[in-house]
């Protein structure tokens, strides 16, 4: 029989890999939350319709089924934890701290390898320089240079396939790097020197050269 730490942890690998730092950070606040205040009603409801717990929790696939696993009950405004559920073992800390480590491992494997890269823009010229990062949406994002085509662009991969050619524009104060308009990037502020650096030996005109198939 699986143990209530083995469904929890379950549950949480079940969750949407790009929405699952956000939502095991709010569930990890929540549960602190209680751990702090074990008898204060107020930390143990949660109001579903918040925007912030909505776009973590309650619009997150499977996000409230896990939060039900660790003994919250639905109520008619939301969540509610009883007061004999109590997490003093850390039962459901450890299993985020272990959610945590499966995402973080599945995004390793999921990023596609300087040989993947090569083979696929191997029709553009010799690639250049790379950079990768994870967007605040939990996107994967590999920008790959080719200075030595015609013209000569920047190759963007999302979740390691070939998403656009061109030269993209970038806002640094926003984070915000726009492909064109086949769509955008927020690129979080810790990457975005990085990304200027990155892009400022590439023409500054756009260039737009559209992948087969777009």
């Amino acid at each position: 029989m699986a143990s209530a730490g083995n469904k929890i942890l379950d549950a949480l690998r079940a969750l949407p890999s790009k929405n699952a730092p956000e939502t095991l950070e709010i569930m990890e606040k929540l549960i602190q939350n209680v751990v702090k205040n074990p008898a204060d009603d107020k930390y143990r409801r949660i109001k579903l319709t918040n925007a912030k717990i909505a776009a973590a929790i309650t619009d997150v696939p499977g996000a409230v089924d896990a939060l039900k696993q660790m003994g919250w009950i639905e109520t008619p405004d939301g969540l509610s934890l009883p007061m004999s559920v109590s997490f003093a073992e850390d039962t459901e800390v450890l299993a985020i701290i272990e959610a945590r480590e499966y995402f973080k491992n599945k995004a390793e494997d999921d990023k596609p390898s300087d040989k993947e890269v090569a083979s696929a823009a191997s029709c553009d010229g010799a690639a250049g320089e790379a950079l990768d990062y994870r967007d605040y949406d939990g996107h994967n994002i590999r920008l790959v240079k080719h200075p030595d085509a015609s013209p000569p662009h920047i190759e963007v991969f999302l979740e390691g396939a070939s998403f656009w050619k061109g030269i993209p524009n970038f806002s640094y104060d926003s984070g915000r790097l726009t492909c064109g308009e086949k769509g955008a990037s927020d690129v979080p502020e810790s990457f975005r020197e990085k990304m200027r650096q990155f892009l400022a030996g590439m023409p500054a005109q756009p260039v737009l050269v559209l992948s087969p198939g777009s």
